[in-house]
């Protein structure tokens, strides 16, 4: 097997990844939170090998990575309006 630098010492094959992915899931989140599919997905790009543990960590906190809330927003002319904060 070859050194990968991508990775640690400790996480060069699958299983080994595996494992330190688990053991950081089990610190960092608690027993109730939902992770969310984008972020599962690379987790699991991680532990094929595609993905260094810095790349899931600057993709998981991109900005592009997060839900978008447009369906949230409400134009000026409905809800505000009504309540009378636009005039």
């Amino acid at each position: 097997m070859l050194y990968n630098d991508k990775f640690g010492p400790a996480a060069q094959t699958t299983q080994q990844r595996a494992r330190i992915l688990k053991q950081l899931v089990a610190l960092t989140a608690s027993p109730r939170t939902r992770i969310p599919t984008h972020v599962r997905n690379l987790y699991q790009r991680y532990v094929a090998g595609e993905l260094s543990w810095q790349e899931v960590c600057e993709l998981r906190d991109a900005p592009s990575a997060l839900p978008s809330f447009a369906h949230f927003m409400v134009g000026p002319t409905s809800f505000w309006q009504a309540a009378g904060a636009y005039r």
